[in-house]
């Protein structure tokens, strides 16, 4: 019983140990900037990825933005554009 403990135990610790080896070795920044009377900050991982950590988006204003663009002109299927003509 108390084997099973210490090899759960050893993993744990194993497995933190080596999610801070990695946050150590992945190149991070934080960016804060103060324009025009706004506050913001953001997370740069690799110089690619970036993440804004204030102010943070709501949640309503992302679900406006999706369906913003995912609005396009609807286009008109193919059965209704070979409609018949009574010319």
């Amino acid at each position: 019983m108390m084997h099973t403990f210490l090899m759960v135990l050893l993993w744990v610790v194993l497995g933190l140990l080596a999610l801070l080896a990695v946050l150590l070795i992945v190149p991070a920044a934080v960016a804060v900037e103060y324009k025009q009377g706004e506050f913001t900050a953001r997370l740069k991982l690799l110089g690619i990825f970036s993440f804004r950590l204030y102010p943070m988006k709501e949640k309503a204003d992302r679900k406006k933005r999706k369906r913003c663009r995912g609005r396009k002109v609807p286009r008109r299927s193919s059965r209704l554009s070979r409609s018949r003509s009574f010319i």
